[in-house]
């Protein structure tokens, strides 16, 4: 058998060849693709290798060889048919131009999708990786050419040698947020074996826009919307009712505070407003409310059923109205009374720490207290209440800093179970709200996007419900009267005498509520009455009474007095511990009663006494000191109808003056 000559391997036909059989034309292979499977890995020195390059050989050779047969086609066709020949060949040339065009523009697109997206972020990885220099992205890098796509997924592949601890990861994480400018999460993480990697997904976002909708249930309040546009409500009846709204000036508070306003005024609450800023919920337009105001023939201008407080000290005494209405609700309840037609009463506090700031430095300046403030007190209390007795309260502030809430602390914080926070977040802002829990990425320049979350639950992300003030306006309207005393601006008719002194008793607050003032108007138990001379002659006047004027839902609460004051024998100890640097009491001997006649003494009610002259007290001093004194003498009957001989009255007023 003859040998091959290998002198016929000449240079064009070992190029032709190639050409045909889809080989490198230079005879090097810059991948391993053979004829039939594509390319897995480069094997060129260089490390490079174009697409074409990575097909199998049979599709290369197809290429050429199509393209060599249409050109030789082209040339026959000039010979024997030049108009179709021509006609064809302008038709593929189109189409080239097209393929061409598309080709270019895609390549455009990615080099400006690397240089803009995927470089920068390789760049910002190396670090927090730890990559040697010059590391190249394609190795490290997934990243598509929409990241904020749904369900598009980011892919960082992570070295051997990265631990992974939780601040790497968010590390990471923010960085990827950064560079991609979409909410990211992260979908999986995979660290215990080859590959490992962190690959990260879009966060689902709620809607740009949610209408606002009534609610059936008083206890369920529509609020938002989550990803999906699913409706997001807030549950009031929890063990702690209350809601908190977070956000920053221009986020959207007050407009958030609207939905808790009109959802509870539909169901007949009472809602009182502390919106010191004067702005928020007020009126400023007679022909067009710029806030949530209300009918201007109504000399508050607010709506029947709320009442706006802007000052201070009525703002206090707004909150000490509130807490007695709530104690005189329990009150009630504990001695069997039905509660049931009393309304449901809400206070909105919108900008919290101006309130809490405020109230503490009017109560030492111009309220002229001895004492520091008992806001934050008042606060926990009622919070505290609120649940059993419908008295709920609604926060707005900037951020819940333990120190809005004095002395209570974490404790007031924690009976917020709702809360919603809105706008922009810094880290402080989000722990003091939710605590060390996951933060999920918004987009803060969307008006009304926040997060809700229950207490001690992952807040999720929602778009806040809107109702448009001019519509509030008209539903707030639309609704039935309120009773004329809340109108009016009055007490509540449940409170009475009895309450207040509770209340004033237990937290210092029953001298702050409306109408109620005059009972501690002489609260200095030194102060005595120079000119008190005896009334004139005839009948005594009756004892000091209040009767409710108006009914609520058809019922008057009973004016009852059940007060118990006790006393110290005329033996006990001191009221005060610390005896130093005092004289010692002069006893006087109280007088016998008087047996001889029908065997009835003269007995008097203590106002009687005061205004009789018996004692030279004003009758809110003798009443504080009944309240405060052991050694008071002690009356026959129970709350305002105790009466007393004149002679112990005097008696007990000589050893008084004389100590």
């Amino acid at each position: 058998m003859a040998r091959h000559d290998l002198s016929t391997r000449t240079p064009a036909r070992i190029v032709g060849w190639r050409w045909i059989s889809g080989s490198p034309l230079d005879g090097v292979p810059r991948t391993d693709a053979t004829w039939l499977h594509p390319a897995t890995t480069v094997v060129h020195p260089s490390g490079r290798a174009y697409r074409w390059q990575h097909r199998p050989r049979w599709q290369r050779a197809a290429h050429r060889t199509g393209g060599t047969l249409a050109a030789l086609g082209e040339a026959y066709g000039q010979i024997a048919d030049p108009t179709l020949t021509s006609s064809l060949t302008a038709t593929v040339a189109v189409g080239g131009l097209v393929y061409a065009g598309n080709r270019a523009h895609r390549r455009w697109v990615h080099r400006q999708h690397r240089r803009r997206l995927v470089q920068p972020l390789m760049k910002s990885l190396s670090g927090p990786l730890q990559l040697p220099i010059g590391a190249s992205a394609d190795k490290w890098l997934i990243v598509p050419r929409n990241p904020a796509k749904q369900g598009s997924i980011t892919r960082v592949n992570l070295p051997d040698h990265w631990v992974g601890e939780e601040y790497q990861q968010l590390a990471v994480h923010r960085l990827i947020d950064r560079w991609s400018k979409a909410p990211m999460e992260v979908s999986r993480v995979h660290l215990t074996s080859a590959p490992r990697f962190m690959e990260f997904m879009p966060t689902p976002q709620p809607p740009d826009a949610v209408e606002w909708e009534s609610s059936d249930d008083p206890y369920v309040m529509h609020i938002g919307a989550g990803p999906g546009k699913a409706p997001v409500y807030a549950r009031t009846e929890t063990d702690v009712p209350h809601l908190a709204v977070v956000a920053g000036s221009g986020s959207g508070k007050t407009t958030t505070l609207t939905v808790p306003l009109l959802h509870n005024r539909e169901h007949g609450a009472l809602v009182d407003i502390i919106d010191l800023k004067r702005m928020s919920f007020t009126e400023r337009k007679p022909e067009h409310p710029d806030g949530i105001a209300g009918d201007p023939t109504r000399p508050s201008r607010t709506v029947s059923g709320v009442r706006i407080h802007t000052t201070i000290e009525g703002a206090i005494r707004a909150l000490a109205e509130f807490i007695a209405s709530a104690t005189a609700v329990a009150l009630m309840q504990q001695e069997g009374y039905s509660t049931e037609d009393i309304p449901a009463r809400v206070l909105i506090i919108d900008e919290f720490g101006s309130f809490a700031g405020g109230a503490k430095q009017w109560w030492t300046g111009p309220g002229k207290q001895k004492k520091q403030s008992p806001v934050p007190f008042w606060l926990y209390v009622t919070l505290m209440q609120g649940r059993a007795l419908e008295h709920r309260v609604v926060l707005g502030a900037h951020q819940l800093a333990l120190k809005l809430f004095g002395d209570t602390g974490s404790d007031a914080r924690d009976l917020f179970s709702g809360r919603i926070l809105t706008g922009t977040c810094s880290a402080q802002k989000w722990i003091t709200t939710y605590g060390h829990v996951k933060k999920p990425a918004w987009d803060a320049s969307i008006k009304g996007r926040g997060t809700y979350g229950p207490l001690g639950e992952r807040p999720d992300l929602f778009q806040v419900a809107y109702v448009h003030p001019a519509s509030a306006n008209a539903r707030l309207r639309a609704l039935p009267e309120a009773p004329e005393w809340f109108d009016a601006g009055r007490c509540a008719p449940w409170i009475t005498e009895e309450h207040i002194r509770e209340v004033e008793s237990s937290y210092g607050a029953g001298r702050w509520v409306r109408e109620w003032e005059h009972l501690f108007t002489e609260d200095d138990e030194e102060e005595q009455v120079e000119d008190a001379r005896p009334a004139a002659s005839g009948s005594l006047p009756a004892a000091e009474g209040w009767v409710p004027a108006v009914t609520v839902g058809g019922w008057t609460p009973d004016v009852t007095d059940y007060v118990t004051v006790t006393h110290a024998d005329s033996t006990g100890d001191p009221s005060t511990d610390d005896d130093r640097d005092t004289p010692d009491p002069v006893t006087v001997q109280p007088v016998t009663a008087d047996t001889d006649g029908d065997g009835t003494a003269e007995r008097i009610t203590l106002p009687d006494a005061c205004r009789t002259g018996v004692i030279p007290l004003k009758p809110g001093t003798a009443r504080a000191a009944r309240m405060r004194d052991p050694k008071f003498p002690k009356g026959q009957g129970e709350g305002r109808d105790q009466t007393y001989t004149p002679e112990e009255l005097q008696a007990w007023y000589a050893n008084r003056i004389a100590q």
